[in-house]
């Protein structure tokens, strides 16, 4: 798995907590409904017959002789959080935000420390094979373009072996 894959990988596993998107959603709805508005409404008050005061949204229909007034009626709405709410709501999402980069980061860390282990342990298992396939052989040979048999002098033979004791030590630890 490439690193690019990996990182899309965690980015897919390690999604937003539900409390980043409360915060979020409470502090869109505050920034939407925090601010004041104002509200005109069109009302009427009338007295009926009996001298009973009536108040609706229309002047009543077919009553002659009624007097209608029309009240205006505005009306403000005070901000559903506070300037300190929004802003202590901010900084906890940035810290959430803050923190989920770090553990992306921490993973995209561990998974490159695991794949050198493996890669490590691999070039060190190979090391080995091919130490011990040459500490048995008595006789060392090459093969030449020409398909013949170039023999190894003992000091290329120890020299190969002291390689080979040397992959080891690096990629066996």
């Amino acid at each position: 798995m490439s690193l690019l894959n990996f990182t899309t990988v965690i980015r897919k596993k390690i999604e937003l907590p539900a409390c980043l998107m409360v915060i979020g959603l409470s502090l869109s709805y505050s920034v939407l409904m925090g601010a004041p508005t104002t509200v005109k409404a069109e009302t009427y008050t009338w007295k009926d017959e009996h001298g009973r005061t009536h108040f609706g949204d229309g002047p009543p229909e077919n009553k002659p002789g009624i007097s209608v007034q029309q009240i205006e009626i505005k009306e403000k709405n005070p901000p559903l959080i506070d300037a300190e709410v929004i802003k202590r709501r901010e900084k906890q999402y940035k810290l959430l935000e803050a923190y989920r980069e770090e553990s992306i980061e921490r993973k995209e860390i561990e998974y490159k420390q695991k794949e050198r282990a493996k890669k490590h342990k691999a070039a060190c298992s190979r090391a080995k094979e091919n130490l011990s396939r040459y500490e048995g052989r008595t006789v060392f040979y090459r093969i030449n373009e020409d398909g013949s048999r170039s023999y190894i002098s003992e000091a290329e033979k120890i020299k190969k072996l002291d390689v080979l004791r040397g992959k080891i030590k690096k990629n066996c630890k």
